[in-house]
């Protein structure tokens, strides 16, 4: 399967950082694992709609 890869946005604080989004009809759930996600904590509470990084 393949997947195309966009460039997104997250704003921490102040600093703007730009990371790889993967998105494609195959993937059944969202893709964590990105070299960001190995220097930054990531906590995800879905009923209320946040992710919070760092």
């Amino acid at each position: 399967s393949t997947f195309d890869v966009y460039a997104g946005k997250i704003l921490l604080g102040e600093q703007e950082f730009e990371i790889p989004v993967f998105a494609g009809d195959e993937i059944p759930e969202v893709l964590l694992g990105s070299r960001w996600l190995t220097i930054l904590p990531l906590a995800v509470n879905f009923l209320a709609g946040v992710l919070t990084l760092g």
